[in-house]
């Protein structure tokens, strides 16, 4: 059996593509070194199969891919309790308890749980997020204090301040219609109905206002810094040029594009920007200014508006360039975009028209989803691909090292008389020197820009 004390853990310790379907994996999560929780059925609570695990592991994935990276701890632990507490219906099966499953990991699975299965995901997800969560267990009275039961809840603690929270009792169908959370950080009326037992850590606890807690932007659309469609898709294809240009250096033409698709691809699915270089910037401008639905979004209306027909060279490519451009002659542009982002999302066609078998031929030459996404990406990048060889001129400087000169820089420069008798060689090191004079020139622009924004 494999032991850790959480799936972070696990991810960091094993290789779970190598960890077999019916291997016993024991998550401690927020049981972990108490010793009320020995008892056998709480060992059973906290162990999984190997195939179990990694569904588990994939489901929070899903949830974290939305969460914008710029987010900070508040905002990312208000997110995830707010998609849990939609996602997870209170299971009053009592049946089902016997299993074990809606008190564990397994109800996110499920979409089913009772409050120690609550409990226990929410920590796991803090703890995948470095936030600090602890898993606490005690009394909780219904409104008037006239019954009560064993209950289990979190308490929170972000920049020192610790807070409870109960993620049950804020679950979809336990509010009971109720918009605003209720047991979010509100403390009055969170400790008139929770008692934690006396063998539970004690906390210095903070209470937050409404009015503050709803202030906590949880939009994962709504970035910060919201800039301009275009000054994306500039952003988009600076990260393609840069990421293309260092793999191309190192690795050659073909494996740098295989490198920007693969780029592109895993941050639609993931909203990872691990593949793109760091290079000038561009990871981290995608990582600030374009989620992964923008990039969806940016890359689709490249597609759809650039008219791609004929530009495939094979059949499947052919079809999707077909079906995409049928649509738009038939409803135009923006409608075949979120036809095209829907058909990729969702797997539903409905969108695409029925001309000339534009819909017809998705499914006739099986053109899935993820096929679209990678033709899609495969062209797009082709394309920018194809313009960033044409702005630039190669000056080789030996057998394995170029230099790139952009060529609106080339065209521009005028060859003075005395250097159009010379040598090839005189006329690289002038090219070279007008290239240094540009690079300066702009450095001190770029200088004088920041000047310009400097305090008073």
């Amino acid at each position: 059996m494999i032991v850790v004390a959480n799936t972070r853990d696990l991810e960091t310790r094993y290789d779970l593509s190598r960890i077999r379907d019916d291997e016993q994996i024991c998550v401690q999560g927020g049981m972990r070194g108490k010793p009320k929780y020995n008892d056998e059925r709480y060992q059973r609570r906290t162990t999984y199969t190997g195939r179990e695990i990694k569904q588990i592991i994939n489901q929070m994935k899903l949830i974290e891919s939305s969460i914008p990276k710029e987010w900070d701890q508040f905002q990312r632990a208000k997110y995830i309790y707010e998609v849990l507490g939609k996602g997870i219906e209170y299971n009053y099966n009592r049946e089902d308890y016997k299993t074990q499953r809606p008190s564990s990991l397994s109800g996110i699975l499920d979409r089913k749980a009772i409050c120690a299965g609550y409990a226990l995901i929410y920590k796991e997800m803090m703890d995948r997020q470095g936030i600090q969560c602890d898993y606490v267990r005690g009394i909780g009275y219904n409104l008037n204090r006239t019954s009560s039961e064993k209950h289990a809840w979190n308490v929170l603690t972000i920049n020192g301040q610790s807070f409870a929270v109960d993620l049950t009792w804020d679950s979809a169908n336990l509010r009971k219609g109720e918009k605003e959370l209720q047991y979010f950080g509100d403390d009055h009326r969170f400790f008139e109905r929770h008692e934690i037992d006396p063998d539970e850590k004690r906390y210095q606890y903070v209470s937050f206002s409404k009015e503050s807690i709803n202030s906590i932007n949880t939009n994962p659309n709504d970035r910060q810094n919201r800039i301009s469609q275009e000054q994306q898709m500039s952003i988009v294809q600076l990260a393609i040029e840069q990421t293309y240009l260092k793999f191309e250096k190192e690795f050659g033409a073909a494996e740098a594009r295989t490198q920007v698709e693969k780029a592109i691809e895993k941050y639609i699915t993931t909203g990872d920007a691990i593949c793109f270089t760091r290079q000038g910037d561009a990871r981290s401008q995608i990582e600030q200014f374009v989620s992964k639905d923008d990039m969806l979004h940016l890359i689709s209306k490249s597609f759809v508006e650039q008219n791609y027909n004929g530009y495939n060279q094979n059949t499947l490519g052919r079809i999707l360039e077909n079906s995409v451009n049928e649509t738009s002659r038939a409803h135009g542009t923006d409608h075949t975009v979120g036809a095209l982002e829907r058909y990729i999302r969702e797997g539903n066609n409905i969108g695409f028209t029925r001309t000339n078998n534009a819909r017809a031929n998705l499914s006739q030459y099986a053109i899935l989803p993820g096929n679209a996404m990678q033709l899609m990406i495969s062209t797009v990048t082709s394309r920018n691909i194809e313009e960033i060889e044409a702005n630039k001129t190669v000056i080789l400087d030996n057998s394995k090292n170029k230099t790139f000169f952009y060529a609106d820089e080339f065209a521009s420069a005028e060859l003075p008389v005395e250097k159009k008798k010379g040598m090839i060689s005189k006329a690289i090191q002038w090219i070279r020197e007008k290239a240094k004079e540009k690079l300066t020139q702009k450095n001190k622009q770029n200088q004088n820009a920041r000047d310009d924004n400097d305090e008073r």
